[in-house]
């Protein structure tokens, strides 16, 4: 499903990911994108942001990406943890590692 590119504007200036000077710069009327997924590529093609990041913030999980002073900038690996492992501990899906850059 596509996402109205004003959304995805919106998630990224909330978020903090990038600052509101540099969105401005790729946004009417300094730029034309027509929909949220070429403003994405273009970020990504200038260095702005990363590829993951940019899917993420496709996804509306923009905020999930902001780690207190941090920012996640790719995911780098993943783990699973079940209960046979280590009796009496929950399964943990979904944590990864990531690498980080300090905002701002």
């Amino acid at each position: 499903m596509a996402v109205p590119l004003e959304k995805f504007v919106q998630q990224l200036e909330d978020s903090g990911i990038l600052s509101g000077d540099t969105i401005k710069d790729f946004i009417p009327p300094k730029a034309s994108p027509t929909d949220a997924e070429e403003l994405a590529r273009e970020l990504v093609r200038q260095r702005k942001m990363t590829k993951y990041q940019a899917e993420e913030v496709y996804r509306g999980k923009a905020k999930s990406l902001v780690l207190g002073n941090y920012v996640l900038m790719e995911k780098i690996g993943a783990v699973a943890w079940d209960k046979s492992s280590r009796p009496g501990i929950g399964s943990w899906s979904g944590l990864w590692l990531s690498k980080c850059c300090r905002l701002q």
